[in-house]
């Protein structure tokens, strides 16, 4: 991973997962603000993942669990602090570990090239939300539209917070404009060396 850049008014947010089942995934966003403290961002952004949880992470597979989130602004001094979630994000996913399986968040922006889109890897998930490599219509279906109205809530609060694509490379972000949960899972290598 490059190195954490200077991006004025953004924010790293990285989940806390802990596990039960010896896998334990990263998951990581940005957004921005342009207004309100480090502290008050950090809350809303909590709150607002709270408000949405457990859709936007339908598929995960129970017992990945987050408590809090840390929050990094990034504006090339203050560290990172963590912030509780008023209601844990647990998964709900069911039936075996599929250790290297996760569900696909496509985001998008209007700028063109990698710099303009991202995406986030939701697992391992449950062989339940699995047929074929397809994930199922429910958990797509439900995960797109609580996505939705996090992003909404996001925009709609005071402060208003954007979510965003940063580029590590280029230090800047770009708002996000679409976001698409993908019908054929991805995989994520690495999770299957976490199995002892």
């Amino acid at each position: 991973m490059a190195p954490i850049p200077t991006i004025p008014s953004v924010y790293r947010i990285q989940l806390e997962w802990g596990s039960t089942v010896a896998v334990t995934p990263v998951n990581v966003f940005h957004v921005r603000a342009l207004s309100g403290t480090a502290s008050a961002i950090g809350t809303a952004v909590a709150t607002a993942l709270s408000a949405h949880t457990p859709q936007m992470w339908d598929p995960l597979y129970t017992g990945i669990i987050a408590h809090s989130i840390l929050v990094t602004p990034l504006d090339g001094t203050t560290a990172g602090f963590d912030v509780p979630l008023g209601t844990p994000i647990d998964g709900g996913g069911s039936g075996g570990l599929l250790p290297q399986v996760c569900a696909v968040v496509s985001l998008k922006s209007t700028q063109r090239g990698s710099r303009g889109r991202g995406r986030m890897y939701v697992g391992p998930v449950g062989e339940t939300q699995v047929t074929d490599g397809q994930l199922a219509g429910t958990s797509q279906s439900n995960m797109l539209t609580a996505w939705g109205a996090f992003v909404n809530s996001l925009n709609s609060g005071t402060p208003s917070i954007q979510l965003v694509i940063a580029s590590y490379k280029h230090a800047d972000a770009h708002d996000v404009t679409n976001i698409r949960v993908d019908s054929v899972c991805g995989t994520q290598r690495r999770r299957q060396n976490q199995l002892r």
